[in-house]
Formats: structure tokens, sequence, C-alpha cells
């Protein structure tokens, strides 16, 4: 009985363990500090806001020593037409890196990209277009990182 007691002890100790690793391993070392439209692209701000916060949380910084980092990001620019192929998006968004701490600039990245929807569907078209600015953007964000440190 002792000896199953002990096991157990032993066996819930490791796991709080393990659980106390894998939340450190998990704390934000990029962390969003602002993200801002312009003020012609209000609507687009809840989609912005959700698509870089996930990319955000998909970066991969294990070989960036230091942290936290903060990142502000804006959509600058978002415009559409017509095309040849159908409606055209075009956005552009710039984000900026910071220290945590001491607010120091590290870097400033911009990503633009522009998308066609077919079907002539504004929303489609401005979603891949800013989704696709925002990953090519935040993309950068690790490489930016691993040369300041």
């Amino acid at each position: 009985m002792q000896k199953q007691l002990r096991i157990g002890l032993i066996t819930i100790s490791l796991a709080a363990a393990l659980i106390a690793g894998s939340a450190l391993a998990v704390s934000p070392r990029v962390q969003v500090a602002e993200i801002t439209v312009g003020e012609h692209e209000r609507a687009m701000l809840k989609s912005f806001q959700r698509m870089v916060r996930a990319s955000v949380q998909q970066m991969y910084i294990q070989k960036v020593r230091g942290g936290p980092f903060l990142i502000s990001a804006s959509l600058v620019d978002l415009k559409t037409k017509r095309g040849d192929f159908g409606l055209q998006a075009t956005a552009k968004v710039v984000a900026t890196l910071r220290h945590k701490k001491s607010g120091a600039l590290i870097g400033s990245i911009q990503g633009k990209a522009t998308a066609v929807a077919s079907g002539g569907s504004t929303v489609e078209a401005q979603d891949s277009a800013l989704k696709a600015a925002v990953e090519s953007a935040l993309s950068n964000v690790p490489d930016v990182l691993s040369r300041e440190h």
C-alpha cells in the first residue's frame, strides 16, 4: 500500500511538473500591443484583429532569445476595384516590433497582397487580400527578432 501511494505521488508530481513546463513553453514571447485600421477600413477591424492574433499565436520563435516583445499592427490601406478577372482587393499592413520592457523599437515590417474574387464578392476579395498581407508581414517577425538578438 505504501509503495502504491508513493508511486501515485510521484506520478502526480511528474504530471504537475510537465503541466508547469508546458505552461512556460507556451507563454507568449511576442504579444499583441495594438491593432488599428484606418478611418476607411473600420468595417474590417474585427476580421483584422482575428487575423493578427492568429498569426502571432502561430509564430515559431524558438531560436530567439529575450523578450517579451510587443507587436503593433495597422491596416494602412485596403482598396477594391473591378479587374479583368473579377473584383480585385489590395491590402497593405504595417507592423512594428518593440521590446516590452524598454519600449525600444526593434523593427518595422510591412506586407502587401492582392486577391481576386471571381464571383464579385467584395468581402471575399478583401478578406483574402487582408489575410495574405497579414501573413506576408508577420511571417518576417521571427527573422527580424533573430537578427536583433
